[in-house]
């Protein structure tokens, strides 16, 4: 089995569809579902602690490290953002575009209400 096919194991949702637009309201992978719903429990139940909360930084800095593997990057390319509005206009203020330069974005992709 190669590294997408066991990537793809862990999204139950695509063993009956072909889900091709995950930027916005994709499919949960079955780690990230329970360890969101562990997150939750344990806030709605006992709160966390401080260590416990920069615990959650150091599993995404693992998590940078496999995304990188999967990818074929350097880990420092790699950073994470709440949704992908914030992605795009951090990559957006962070490039430098020469004059005349067209940018394309699907119409789809910031749809009118």
């Amino acid at each position: 089995m190669d590294k997408f096919e066991k990537i793809r194991k862990d999204f139950p949702g695509l063993d009956h569809q072909a889900y091709l637009d995950t930027a916005t309201t994709g499919l949960i992978a079955t780690n990230s579902y329970i360890a969101i719903r562990d997150q939750i429990d344990k806030r709605y139940f006992t709160g966390i602690q401080l260590e416990e909360y920069f615990d959650c930084w150091k599993h995404a800095d693992q998590m940078r490290k496999l995304v990188a593997e999967v990818i074929n990057a350097d880990e420092n390319e790699i950073f994470f953002g709440k949704d992908s509005s914030e992605i795009l206009n951090v990559l957006v203020a962070n490039i430098k575009f020469e004059k005349g330069s067209n940018v394309v974005i699907p119409e789809i992709s910031f749809p009118d209400p």
